[in-house]
């Protein structure tokens, strides 16, 4: 696929329902198995709404402000696996106040965004980092708090024996919602992940789009 298909991609994405991002992260969730299907909108709307209820009650402040009040530090670590890597880390937080952020994928994402005129509506309303910090401070949130996400929400048998879970992704799909709201986008955040890592997985990144295109056919 050319660059160019890939931007059509990303595009077409921008447009589609924050409801499509979180349902394909629950489907990554290592217990989606386990989760009864008439229970999955539910809990995915519970965390999106754990998400946006959070965000607002940090609208009194800027997301630097907060940090500072906090005590949560940002610093970032520079790429250096190879291509053949199977999994990149865009942003990390190490509870209880560190964030770290992976600066030659934002600047790979940057440079993308720089080259291509109809990228650039991604960083309008605010700079990658602080798109991906604001992700990894709901991380933090949701733990100082006890908010929803850090509920167990399913509960299946083992033989004879019932466990009730935690579903790790709702916490993701919580912290995408936290992030959009944050920053009044119009378009999920998660669409950072294939730009930050096209230059450095390309199969990756259109396999990404293509999953989440699927379910808009």
């Amino acid at each position: 696929m050319s660059t160019e298909g890939f931007v059509k991609q990303i595009i077409q994405l921008s447009q589609q329902s924050e409801e499509l991002f979180a349902h394909y992260l629950l489907a990554q969730d290592n217990l989606y198995r386990k989760i009864p299907e008439n229970e999955q909108a539910a809990l995915v709307a519970k965390a999106i709404a754990s998400g946006q209820a959070a965000a607002r009650h940090l609208q009194s402040l800027s997301l630097s402000d907060f940090l500072a009040e906090a005590g949560i530090s940002v610093t970032y670590v520079e790429e250096t696996s190879s291509k053949t890597k199977v999994a990149y880390t865009l942003a990390e937080i190490r509870l209880p106040n560190r964030i770290t952020l992976n600066r030659t994928l934002l600047n790979s994402g940057q440079q993308l965004i720089d080259q291509q005129e109809a990228l650039q509506f991604l960083v309008e309303r605010a700079p990658i980092a602080d798109v991906l910090i604001a992700h990894e401070l709901y991380h933090y949130l949701e733990n100082r708090d006890q908010l929803y996400t850090t509920e167990k929400h399913v509960q299946y048998k083992i033989g004879p024996f019932s466990k009730t879970v935690r579903i790790h992704s709702l916490s993701e799909i919580a912290a995408t919602a936290f992030a959009k709201e944050v920053f009044d986008l119009s378009f999920s955040p998660l669409l950072f992940n294939p730009v930050l890592l096209y230059k450095f997985d390309t199969a990756f990144s259109e396999s990404f789009n293509e999953q989440l295109l699927k379910q808009v056919e």
